[in-house]
């Protein structure tokens, strides 16, 4: 039956995504060389209320541009009344279907405004994500709680699993973009600040300020064809990234780490419904 079903949701997928794909328009190729490292391709399965369903993904590994492994997962789930998404789980065909690799769940207000977001990693982590609105609807607070298991990766269990927890403060203007974000530990220490800068409702600039006051990364925006380009450098992990982007769905990714010696690009394809089916990685 397990097989029987994931063959069944695959013919659909197939067939649901065929020539439906969104190709993005030329991205200004570049002069350097790369080799593939990673392709995953998916398959989506729509509801007839057009909610997604389920999702295949097949993932192919190479080294050196030759093939050596791939995997298969997939992903279902849950919706509720209102069709908000409130559970997704994602499976390893490799491993019991029994026991999924991820987990989320949601919960929503009355007003279908996202409460909480709880994320499940395997045996490793959980991450609790809370959110807090104002009178006019906005997402005015977020808190984040990362939380390592009990359980290390050598089967022993550590004496006290590291706790990470952050609170982002958002800042809208008139036309409901972010302008400032702030966020800081429980104890009020400050981690980072984040400031947007809009001209007539596109993004220009964004930059972000350490602990210590100085510029750890920063990013300029523009119009490039029907992309929005940006262009940002990030000081503490050396990198330099270049991403193309139509709302809000990136279709090109270029990063070049200098400390690292260490570069990547990642182009990725969408259906009809706006939903990944390919993202292709080189190195």
């Amino acid at each position: 039956m397990r097989v029987t079903y994931l063959a069944f949701a695959l013919l659909i997928g197939i067939a649901s995504c065929s020539g439906v794909t969104q190709r993005r328009k030329t991205i200004p190729s570049t002069d350097e060389a790369w080799v593939m490292s990673n392709r995953t391709i998916s398959f989506n399965k729509y509801k007839a209320n057009g909610l997604l369903d389920t999702s295949i993904s097949i993932s192919y590994m190479y080294i050196k541009g030759r093939l050596f492994d791939s995997s298969t997962t997939f992903m279902v789930r849950k919706y509720d009344h209102h069709n908000n998404l409130v559970d997704e789980q994602e499976y390893d065909v490799r491993e019991t279907i029994k026991k999924s690799n991820t987990r989320t769940v949601y919960s929503f207000d009355e007003n279908n405004r996202k409460l909480t977001e709880i994320r499940q990693v395997g045996n490793f982590a959980t991450d609790t994500l809370r959110y807090e609105y104002d009178v006019s609807g906005s997402n005015t607070v977020l808190t984040i709680i990362h939380k390592m298991t009990d359980i290390r990766s050598d089967g022993r269990v550590p004496v006290k699993p590291p706790i990470d927890t952050t609170i982002s403060r958002f800042t809208y203007n008139k036309d409901g973009a972010v302008i400032k974000a702030v966020v800081t530990r429980p104890n009020g220490d400050t981690v980072d600040i984040s400031c947007n800068l809009y001209s007539n409702g596109q993004k220009q600039s964004s930059y972000t300020i350490g602990k210590n006051g100085d510029a750890i990364a920063k990013s300029s925006y523009f119009k490039e064809y029907n992309y929005l380009k940006e262009v940002g450098e990030n000081t503490t992990f050396g990198s330099m990234d270049t991403s193309w982007e139509i709302n809000g769905k990136i279709y090109e990714s270029i990063s070049h780490h200098t400390k690292l010696k260490f570069k990547s690009r990642t182009t990725y394809k969408y259906d009809s419904k706006g939903n990944e089916v390919e993202s292709i990685s080189y190195n």
